[in-house]
């Protein structure tokens, strides 16, 4: 089996996904830098559903992507759990 065909393909999938928050991201109001006793961020103004969406399709696409570079570099036993990290949200 040739891993880097099976890379390619997915990443031909992934593309429409990240072409879907780009345009999403495109149609909002950009976050703007938040000081708190926290430490620092940026936030959006008022966050909705829409903006939920977006973080979340950001997550994805994110750890889509690290996991096929895990994947051409054999880690095959670290995408699971970076999958399941990005699918939680705090």
């Amino acid at each position: 089996m040739n891993i880097e065909a099976e890379v390619l393909a997915l990443e031909a999938k992934l593309d429409p996904l990240d072409r879907i928050v780009r345009l999403l991201t495109a149609s909002l109001d950009a976050p703007r830098m938040h000081n708190s006793i926290n430490g620092q961020g940026f936030r959006y103004g008022e966050p909705g559903v829409i903006h939920l969406c977006l973080v979340k399709g950001v997550r994805a696409i994110s750890a889509f992507n690290a996991s096929l570079e895990l994947a051409r570099k054999g880690y095959m036993q670290e995408i699971a759990p970076m999958i399941r990290h990005a699918s939680f949200i705090e």
